[in-house]
C-alpha cells in the first residue's frame, strides 16, 4: 500500500470552496452556477462527496467490458446495390449492419442477404411491416435469432400490431419493440421529456406483451430503446445513465426472475438537429463528442449518421466513412472499449443523473395517471412540453446564447449547395434541424 489517502488528504468541502474563490480571482462564485431553462435543471459545474451518490446501481456502464457495436443505417431500395454496400461497410468497421426496409418492405432477402454471414454479426431489421418479420425470421433469423433484433416502433405500428407480433416471439425472444426515444428528441424534446416518454411507451408495451401471455422477464427481454445524443457532453451521459436506472425500476416492480430482465439495451443515435450542411466538416467534433458520450455511458450500439442524413442527397461516401471511423478512433485508439464505467465516480455526472431521474419519473407518473403516452390527453401534453422546449431550442441559437460553429458563429463564406430534404414529422411533431430553421428564417 503506498498511503495516498494519508500523503494526500482528502480536503473538506469548506476548504474546496477556498480553493475555488481563490482561483476565480474575484469573481462572484455564482458564474459557477448553471439554471437551463431548456432542461429546467439547477446545478453547479463542481461537486462534493456528500454522501449521496450511487456509484456502483443500475445507472453505471456495461458489467464486463464497456464494447459497443458499431451500427450503419442501409435504406433498402434496391437489393443487389445495398447487398453490396453493406459487406463494403463490414470490412471497413461496422459490425452492426441496420436494414431499414420501410421504403421497400417486399424486398427480395435472398438477394439482399447473400454473403452476409450473420452469425458473426449483430444485426437490425427496421421495419413496419408483419409480414415482413415473418418472412426475416423464415429466411435467417431463425438460424440466427441470438444476433438479430428488429426495430419496430409502437408509435408507428400502433400496440394492435404489437399484440399481433407477440406469438412470432412467445418461444425464442429477441428484442423487436423499438422504444423511440431518438425521434422525439430529434423534433427538440429535452431529456426529461424523452425520458418519461420512453418510459412509459416501454410500460405499456410491457403491458401489452404480458396479457399476451409473457411472462415479465420474457416481455423485457423483447424491448429495447433508441436514445438521441447531443453536443452536451455531459447531459448525454447522464440522460442514459437515468434511463438504465429507471428502466431497471419499472422492470423490478413486476418482480422478475431474473436479475439481467432488468438490463437496458440501448442504441444510441446522433442526428442532423445541430449538424450544419453548410459548413460540413465543422460536424466532425460534434459527432466525435457525441458518440463518446454514448460510449462512456455504456451503450450496446453506436450510431453515428453521417452529416448528410437529411439532405436530399443523403448517400455521401465521405460522411459515411467519417461517421464508421469515429467508433472505430475511439476503440482502436482511446481504448474506451474495455474500460468499464470510465464515468464512474464523477460526482458532478452522479448529480446530474439524479436531477435527471428525478424529473423524469415525476413526468412519468404524471403520464401514467393520464393512461399512458398512448392516449389522447397525453400525446397533447407532450406536444405542447416538446413545442416549448423546441422554440427555446431556435431562440438560444438564433440569440447567439448557444454557439454552433458553422450554423450562427464562424458561418461558411463559401456555403456548400446542398439542400435539406422535406421535414419529418414523429409523434405528430415535425423534426427540428435548427441550420434549417435559421436558413429559412433569413430567406423569409
Amino acid at each position: 500500500m503506498i498511503g495516498l489517502k494519508q500523503d494526500f488528504p482528502i480536503p473538506s468541502l469548506a476548504e474546496w470552496q477556498i480553493q475555488l474563490t481563490k482561483e476565480l480571482k474575484g469573481e462572484d462564485p455564482s458564474v459557477l452556477e448553471r439554471n437551463d431553462e431548456i432542461e429546467g435543471i439547477n446545478y453547479t459545474t463542481y461537486q462534493y462527496d456528500l454522501g449521496q451518490h450511487d456509484t456502483f446501481g443500475s445507472r453505471r456502464g456495461n458489467s464486463k467490458s464497456n464494447d459497443w457495436h458499431i451500427a450503419t443505417l442501409f435504406d433498402v431500395k434496391d437489393e443487389k446495390s445495398t447487398n453490396e454496400k453493406v459487406l463494403e461497410h463490414l470490412m471497413t468497421g461496422c459490425d452492426e449492419p441496420i436494414f431499414d426496409f420501410r421504403s421497400n418492405e417486399s424486398a427480395d432477402l435472398d438477394l439482399l442477404f447473400k454473403g452476409i454471414e450473420f452469425q458473426h454479426i449483430h444485426t437490425t431489421m427496421l421495419t413496419n411491416s408483419i409480414e415482413t418479420v415473418a418472412r426475416i425470421q423464415q429466411s435467417v433469423w431463425n438460424s440466427f435469432h441470438g444476433n438479430i433484433k428488429y426495430a419496430i416502433d409502437p408509435h408507428v405500428v400502433g400496440l394492435d400490431a404489437i399484440r399481433k407480433l407477440a406469438p412470432l416471439f412467445a418461444e425464442k425472444q429477441t428484442p423487436f419493440i423499438m422504444i423511440n426515444g431518438y425521434a422525439l428528441q430529434q423534433t427538440g424534446a429535452n431529456s426529461t421529456q424523452e425520458l418519461a416518454f420512453s418510459l412509459s411507451t416501454a410500460n405499456e408495451c410491457l403491458g401489452v406483451l404480458i396479457d399476451a401471455g409473457m411472462n415479465i422477464d420474457q416481455a423485457a427481454a423483447c424491448i429495447h430503446f433508441s436514445v438521441g445524443i447531443s453536443a452536451n457532453y455531459f447531459y448525454s451521459i447522464a440522460k442514459i445513465r437515468a434511463l438504465k436506472e429507471l428502466w431497471a425500476s419499472i422492470v423490478d416492480a413486476y418482480a422478475p426472475m431474473h436479475g439481467c430482465s432488468k438490463n437496458c439495451i440501448i442504441t444510441a443515435l446522433s442526428g442532423p438537429m445541430n449538424k450544419s450542411l453548410k459548413d460540413p466538416y465543422t460536424n466532425l467534433l460534434r459527432q466525435t463528442t457525441e458518440g463518446l458520450s454514448a460510449a462512456v455511458a455504456g451503450v450496446d450500439s453506436i450510431l453515428i449518421q453521417p452529416y448528410t442524413i437529411a439532405s436530399t442527397q443523403p448517400s455521401h461516401e465521405l460522411a459515411e466513412r467519417m461517421a464508421t471511423n469515429i467508433s472505430l478512433l475511439l476503440k482502436e485508439e482511446s481504448y474506451m472499449h474495455i474500460v468499464n464505467d470510465p464515468i464512474g465516480g464523477s460526482y458532478a455526472i452522479e448529480q446530474l443523473t439524479t436531477q435527471f431521474s428525478q424529473k423524469a419519473w415525476g413526468l412519468f407518473q404524471e403520464t401514467e395517471m393520464k393512461n399512458g403516452v398512448f392516449s389522447e390527453e397525453c400525446a397533447s401534453m407532450f406536444q405542447a412540453l416538446i413545442h416549448k422546449t423546441a422554440t427555446q431550442r431556435l431562440a438560444a441559437v438564433r440569440d447567439g446564447k448557444n454557439l454552433l460553429i458553422g450554423v450562427n458563429k464562424f458561418t461558411n463564406p463559401s456555403p456548400e449547395s446542398v439542400d435539406y430534404a422535406e421535414v419529418s414529422n414523429y409523434f405528430d411533431i415535425p423534426q427540428l434541424i435548427l441550420e434549417r430553421e435559421l436558413t429559412t428564417e433569413k430567406n423569409g
